[in-house]
């Protein structure tokens, strides 16, 4: 009865062990990224203002991330203003240097990513709060557009 409790015991501590050691590991790959600032969002919904959410899981929405190149593929659902034409919406289409660029680490659970892109189109500000479970809220900010949100999560960038 005792040698079957000590190897219960003993294989218990070992799992747990595996399990909390698999977590630090996990979390440090998740800070390395952030610290990195190099790093990709995949949008599941769409909150445009004013409006109903929309579902994109399995739409390959995404933002590529870095201080060299931020690269937007989203759509646009929500209110356009003057100076966008006549020209059918390309949603958030967007590539361009960050004008602006900064990823700051608010607590140890939560970080903050602000940029600002500027194109000959449009200007965009970016903000992005991201938890250490990698789910995050974008919030896209136009000249010519109504602010639109998104939900999703952030991951190593594809290739």
């Amino acid at each position: 009865m005792i040698l079957p409790t000590i190897f219960f015991l003993t294989f218990g501590m070992n799992a747990q062990e595996k399990a909390l050691k698999s977590q630090l590991q996990k979390g440090s790959v998740f800070v390395e990224m952030m610290d990195s600032g190099t790093f990709e969002f995949f949008a599941n919904t769409a909150i445009p203002m004013g409006m109903s959410s929309r579902n994109l899981v399995g739409d390959d929405y995404s933002v590529k991330f870095s201080e060299e190149k931020i690269t937007s593929d989203l759509p646009y659902f929500g209110t356009a203003y003057s100076g966008m034409g006549s020209r059918k919406d390309q949603g958030l289409r967007f590539e361009g240097k960050p004008e602006t660029y900064k990823v700051v680490k608010v607590s140890d659970k939560e970080y903050i990513v602000k940029a600002v892109v500027n194109t000959d189109e449009d200007n965009f500000e970016i903000t992005m709060s991201v938890s250490d479970s990698g789910y995050a809220d974008l919030i896209i900010k136009s000249r010519k557009r109504d602010v639109i949100s998104f939900r999703g999560e952030v991951a190593k960038p594809r290739k």
